[in-house]
């Protein structure tokens, strides 16, 4: 993926961040991401929050 990263001069402490997939194989991975559910993308999260942030409390 490629970054292009910019302030927005009219919003104090706003920036905007596009993403930008490379070549076939990272608009294939982002095809497969953007045709997941919600509760699918957030999934990986939700297990890594559980089982390492909860646990220690």
């Amino acid at each position: 993926m490629f970054l292009t990263s910019m302030s927005l001069p009219s919003l104090p402490h706003a920036w905007m961040r596009v993403y930008a997939p490379t070549d076939e194989v990272a608009w294939s991975k982002l095809c497969e991401l953007l045709a997941m559910s919600e509760e699918q993308r957030q999934r990986p999260w939700v297990e890594h929050r559980e089982r390492y942030h909860v646990a220690a409390g």
